[in-house]
């Protein structure tokens, strides 16, 4: 069996080796581990409320008739990439594009709470200012340091505020007919946000090699999984019991069909099955 060793960034303070079930041995780590922070950097959004999807659609049946005049001179790859080409052109000519750049500010934080921020750091840095020219004992110094406190205390309940107005009109959202989870949307947006840790699967070793990109552990770990597991060879077929159910008809596909069932998609989910 191959050995998975999982790099965590951080000082082991004690490693033990205790017997566990079957042929399997259970290990236990004391680690000293410290979550990274990454920013997301900018990237580009489509803005699909202004999109010219009139010309959008004259693109895409120009496409659907390429398509179908190459379906029998390229392969299915072929054809993918040229269909993933056209719609990205498409994307990029009918549908305005903003650059969207790392979003720190809280969504609960309104104008006012951050008009009160600033005025907090001017006098902040002033007091700072204050502190290298040793004006500790001054009258305009305690009176600075009042403010400050007095503003933090300000900030802190009106934060606090519109932070719990902010939770409850996400746990309970106002729906419409248009959109029944416009609501949905958002309350998964809010716990997407308290998410602390996006580092995911670790870097591996298998065999002495480190492997960082997401095949190469993806790999690794079915192997992880088929190894310990036994392979059985295929059963004969005068074993098999004889089915009472004919034989299904061969399955079609064609264009209209497979149009049918992308307008049944319901947009506000991953993945849909139309019944």
């Amino acid at each position: 069996m191959d050995l998975i060793c999982i790099n965590l960034p951080g000082k082991f303070n004690k490693v033990e080796v205790f017997p566990g079930i079957s042929d399997h041995c259970a290990v236990i780590a004391e680690v000293e581990v410290k979550p990274a922070q990454h920013s997301q950097k900018p990237r580009k959004i489509y803005l699909y409320k202004k999109a010219d999807w009139s010309q959008m659609a004259v693109e895409m049946s120009r496409v659907s008739e390429e398509m179908e005049s190459l379906q029998h001179s390229k392969s299915t790859n072929e054809l993918w990439m040229t269909c993933k080409a056209a719609i990205s052109d498409a994307m990029d000519k009918y549908i305005p594009t903003k650059i969207c750049k790392s979003r720190k500010q809280l969504p609960y934080l309104t104008p006012d709470i951050v008009k009160l921020i600033k005025k907090r750091n001017r006098l902040y840095k002033k007091r700072q200012r204050a502190k290298k020219n040793f004006e500790y004992s001054t009258v305009g110094y305690q009176r600075l340091d009042t403010k400050i406190k007095d503003l933090r205390k300000v900030i802190q309940k009106k934060t606090r505020q519109a932070y719990w107005k902010y939770v409850e009109s996400v746990v309970t959202p106002m729906t419409t007919e248009a959109e029944p989870r416009s609501g949905m949307k958002r309350f998964w947006q809010f716990i997407k946000r308290k998410r602390k840790d996006r580092t995911g699967v670790a870097t591996l070793k298998v065999n002495g090699t480190t492997i960082s990109d997401s095949k190469g552990k993806a790999d690794a770990l079915n192997q992880q999984l088929e190894s310990v597991f036994t392979r059985e060879g295929p059963l004969a077929n005068d074993l098999l019991p004889a089915s009472p159910y004919p034989a299904t008809e061969d399955i079609k596909i064609n264009v209209a069909g497979v149009r049918k069932l992308l307008e049944r998609l319901n947009v506000h989910k991953a993945a849909a099955w139309s019944r």
